[in-house]
């Protein structure tokens, strides 16, 4: 979306893809990000990682799989999988195991 600026220049005086060739930033290289794009960057810039276990864990739990299945297919104890779980809805401000999947799954964590 144009600035209420370039919606009032010539086509000379935009460069390629509607840029303002005459504003300050275009001449200092710097990219601009939208403002929508931005806030849900801003959203998520301070989020913890998720570990390689944690999103296999995941990745079960979106199959609808349940600890004991889960403990089974990791070859790891049950309590392991809570605790994976728990971290997991804590970085992902998640409330439960359906919030989760369905937070990493709009970030692109996993793909079910």
């Amino acid at each position: 979306m144009l600035s209420k600026r370039c919606s009032r220049l010539s086509p000379k005086e935009l460069g390629p893809k509607g840029i303002d060739r005459n504003h300050p930033s275009s001449h200092a290289g710097l990219k601009r990000i939208p403002p929508d794009i931005a806030q849900q960057l801003a959203e998520h810039i301070a989020d913890e990682v998720l570990t390689v276990r944690e999103l296999d864990v995941l990745r079960l739990v979106a199959q609808g799989k349940g600890n004991k299945i889960i403990a089974s297919d990791l070859e790891i104890a049950e309590h392991t999988v809570k605790n994976h779980i728990k971290n997991i809805l804590i970085k992902l401000r998640a409330d439960d195991r359906t919030g989760a999947v369905v937070t990493a799954v709009r970030r692109g964590y996993i793909e079910i």
